[in-house]
């Protein structure tokens, strides 16, 4: 393909969204739908769900057979499943161009278990509750819009908190890098430059035809729920590890995101860890690190403090879940780490990423609290880096490699302490896995982005550069994981001790 190079590295630099499947209203061209979409957003912005006129109390099993939630034509982006518990979850609703009555169904349930009236452009979070604990549960959501003869009706299920002897599956993936587009294409009758809309539009097509195949085959899978270990945006467009410069960047990204999720995002409940390149480093100004932030909050619906009894950040940059004999801990290495970090930058150092003495602090009474028979930590890389040379190395590159180093090393003793760990991470794009002193450090691949960092960028001696996803399998008594390629087929199995 052709595209722009990043001066950098001699890499494609990545290219901008496209709307798919947008309503038959909205002009054909990818970009007026997004625009429409993002201007939809801007009007309204999230909404208390208000009760739905006219609501009739029917089962799902009664309802016809409904549409794939992918192919929705109602909403602006499929629905997105968050925050599951023992008993509930919510259901992230965006509405499209008209205005909209829904109605939220579990099967078995004659009564909705929600309902609500929104605006076009309007965004819901639907809750589920009185949901069977360790199960799943079916539904269905009722789409109908007001001003036009048109109705729609979503299926998807829902998976509450496993019991702490069920075995169950999860899949993680890693730097998407779907990207967000510069702020003045976003602007009502702009005209993209034709020189990068070129390379921007093609760029993304690869990028996405990636994360269409991995996403296909996650849902062939069945897990109980996905992981996101950040960059699921890029800002190649924007600059290098640049800032959002409106909240329509970011929201153009996120819907291109929750667009590509497709129905995955209503079978299995997504989590979302922060990556460099999605907008909320720390070292950036807090006006601008605020548009992700609100971007993201209002369109992806991550755990916050409230949602589990471990905790967590309000704005969901971090927090913790207890699923099974696992204990997860999703960090934000990003967001309290007050030096540059981009590359090409000399002020941060390989040692002085930081996740801040609040989230640090959790961290450790989090572990301490814990009887999970193993721990699973989630973050977009090590606090700390060891990569193949001193840029890569400030950069947080080199997994494992990076386990003495910095603020990484205390993370380290912690989980080596506490018992059986494993560390999922992204960031360097290929495969790998490494054991340091008991504790796993396991790269699940990249689902979208096409470079590649060997062993000259990250010191490893043994990867895989294809691209692809994990599917992690979690019981009593071991945790496995498989290295997927995009169509699914597993080509490396680790299995690690668990601490039943």
């Amino acid at each position: 393909m052709s595209a722009i190079s990043d001066p950098r590295r001699g890499l494609p630099a990545r290219t901008a969204p496209s709307a798919r499947r947008a309503s038959s209203d909205l002009a054909r061209s990818p970009a007026s739908a997004v625009v429409a979409c993002v201007l939809a957003l801007a009007a309204c912005g999230p909404s208390d769900a208000r009760p739905a006129g006219d609501v009739v109390d029917v089962s799902p099993e009664s309802l016809p057979a409904g549409i794939d939630p992918g192919a929705t034509r109602l909403l602006f982006a499929p629905p997105l499943l968050g925050r599951p518990t023992r008993d509930g979850a919510v259901l992230a609703v965006l509405a499209g161009p008209h205005p909209l009555d829904l109605e939220l169904r579990v099967a078995g349930r004659d009564a909705p278990a929600s309902t609500a009236t929104l605006a076009a452009g309007e965004v819901a979070h639907l809750a589920f509750d009185g949901l069977p604990p360790g199960a799943t549960s079916e539904w269905a959501l009722v789409v109908r819009a007001r001003d036009v003869e048109e109705r729609e009706v979503l299926r998807g299920r829902v998976t509450t908190t496993r019991d702490a002897d069920a075995t169950f599956t999860f899949a993680v993936l890693s730097d998407s890098h779907l990207p967000a587009p510069p702020a003045h294409w976003l602007e009502p009758g702009a005209v993209r430059e034709p020189g990068p809309a070129r390379s921007f539009d093609e760029g993304h097509a690869y990028t996405s035809s990636v994360l269409d195949r991995v996403v296909a085959s996650i849902r062939a899978a069945r897990p109980d729920f996905v992981v996101h270990l950040g960059d699921m945006l890029d800002g190649h467009m924007l600059g290098d590890n640049a800032p959002f410069p409106t909240v329509d960047v970011g929201r153009a990204g996120y819907l291109d995101l929750r667009r590509h999720l497709g129905g995955l995002g209503a079978e299995a409940a997504f989590f979302a860890v922060l990556g460099n390149w999605d907008g909320e480093n720390g070292w950036f100004p807090e006006e601008l690190t605020a548009n992700a932030r609100h971007a993201r909050i209002e369109l992806i619906p991550n755990p916050d403090a409230t949602t589990y009894p471990e905790g967590g950040a309000p704005n969901g940059d971090w927090y913790a879940f207890r699923w099974g004999a696992a204990l997860f801990v999703m960090l934000d290495v990003q967001g309290d780490t007050p030096t540059a970090h981009g590359l090409g930058d000399d002020e941060g150092r390989a040692d002085d990423w930081t996740l801040g003495a609040e989230q640090l602090a959790w961290f450790e009474r989090t572990l301490a609290a814990s009887d999970a028979p193993c721990t699973i930590v989630c973050a977009h890389h090590t606090v700390g880096g060891r990569g193949g040379d001193d840029d890569e190395s400030r950069y947080g590159r080199g997994g494992g490699r990076a386990a003495h180093v910095g603020e990484q090393a205390r993370i380290h003793e912690l989980l080596r302490a506490h018992g059986p760990a494993l560390f999922l991470y992204g960031h360097d794009h290929v495969f790998t896995s490494m054991l340091v002193d008991g504790v796993a450090y396991v790269l699940p691949g990249s689902a979208g982005a096409p470079w590649k960092f060997g062993a000259e960028l990250t010191g490893y001696e043994r990867f895989d550069e294809r691209s692809g996803f994990g599917l992690v399998t979690v019981s009593s008594d071991a945790v496995e994981v498989r290295f997927c390629d995009v169509d699914g087929a597993v080509f490396e199995t680790l299995r690690l001790p668990g601490g039943g």
